[in-house]
C-alpha cells in the first residue's frame, strides 16, 4: 500500500444533504489533500452540487426504491430517541429537522451499509480509511487520526453504558448487549487482509438485518468477541468524536464535533457552527 493520504467514507440520502454539504466544506478547509468517497442514496441529482465542494470527492450513486415513512421504533419498540425516560429535545429553527420517534427504511439502509462503503474503499490502494457519519464538523486538521489508523487495524470508540435512565431495573433491560457501546459514527481501518476480511463478515450480517437501526453497533460487538485475537483495536478519543453533552458542551480544542442523535438539530452550539459552513 502506498497511499497513506486518509480516505474518507460517508452515506448521505437527500435529506442528509443538509448535513453532507457543512460536513465536507469544515472537511476541505483543514484538510486540502484527503479524499472522500461520497455514495449518494437515491439522489443522484445532487452529484454536481457535491463534487463541486472538491476535486477529491468521489460520488458513487445507489439508486435503489425505499420507503421514505418512518414506521421503525428501535429494536426494544421504543421511540428512537424521545421516551418515557429521556428528555424530549425539539429541533432549533434553522437545523435539522432530524428523527425523535420513527425511522424509515432509507435511514436504516443509509446507516447499514456503512460496512459496505469500507468495503468498497478498501477494495482500493487507500491505506488509511475512516468512514464517518455526515453530521460530523471538522474543526482541524485530521493527521492525528490518520497516525492512529495506521497504528491499529480497526480503530473505534467504545464505552460501557446502561440506557438512559435513573432506574437499574430500565437501564439495564435497554442497555446495548453486553453494556457495550460501539461509536459506529466514526470508524478507522488500517487497510490488510484481516481488515478486509472482517468488514466483509460485518456487511453480510448486518445487512441481513437491514431495517434493525443498531444492527451495525450489535453485529460489531458480535464480530469483535469472534475476532479480538486476530486484530489490534485502537481507540478513537474524545477530541477526536466530541459529542458536545459528554463534557457540558463541545471544546474549542476538539478535532471534530458529532451530532450524535438528538445533538445535531437540539444543540445551539453544534447548529451554530453547522450554520457556518452551510
Amino acid at each position: 500500500m502506498v497511499n497513506d493520504i486518509l480516505n474518507i467514507c460517508c452515506v448521505s440520502d437527500v435529506k442528509y444533504i443538509q448535513l453532507l454539504k457543512p460536513f465536507l466544506r469544515s472537511l476541505y478547509a483543514s484538510n486540502p489533500d484527503v479524499y472522500t468517497h461520497v455514495t449518494l442514496v437515491n439522489c443522484e441529482s445532487k452529484n454536481r452540487e457535491i463534487s463541486s465542494i472538491h476535486k477529491n470527492i468521489k460520488i458513487t450513486n445507489d439508486n435503489i426504491k425505499l420507503s421514505t415513512k418512518r414506521k421503525h421504533l428501535d429494536k426494544h419498540g421504543i421511540p428512537l430517541f424521545d421516551s418515557l425516560y429521556s428528555e424530549k429535545r425539539k429541533s432549533i429553527a434553522g437545523g435539522f429537522d432530524g428523527p425523535r420517534y420513527l425511522l424509515s427504511d432509507t435511514a436504516c439502509y443509509c446507516s447499514n451499509i456503512r460496512y459496505r462503503v469500507i468495503s468498497d474503499v478498501l477494495s482500493t490502494e487507500a491505506n488509511a480509511v475512516v468512514f464517518m457519519d455526515v453530521d460530523a464538523i471538522i474543526r482541524r486538521p485530521l493527521t492525528g487520526l490518520t497516525d492512529n489508523i495506521l497504528n491499529n487495524d480497526i480503530t473505534i470508540m467504545r464505552e460501557t453504558r446502561g440506557f438512559n435512565s435513573g432506574v437499574k431495573y430500565v437501564s439495564d433491560k435497554y442497555a446495548p448487549d453486553d453494556h457495550t457501546d460501539w461509536h459506529c459514527g466514526i470508524i478507522g481501518v488500517k487497510n490488510n487482509p484481516i481488515t478486509r476480511e472482517i468488514f466483509k463478515v460485518l456487511q453480510v450480517r448486518t445487512e441481513a438485518d437491514m431495517y434493525n437501526w443498531d444492527a451495525d453497533q450489535e453485529q460489531f460487538n458480535i464480530m469483535y468477541k469472534e475476532y479480538k485475537t486476530k486484530f489490534k483495536l485502537g481507540n478513537i478519543t474524545h477530541d477526536y468524536k466530541d459529542e458536545g453533552h459528554k463534557r457540558e458542551g463541545y471544546s474549542p480544542d476538539s478535532y471534530i464535533w458529532c451530532g450524535a442523535g438528538e445533538q445535531k438539530y437540539s444543540n445551539q452550539q453544534y447548529v451554530t457552527e453547522q450554520n457556518k459552513w452551510i
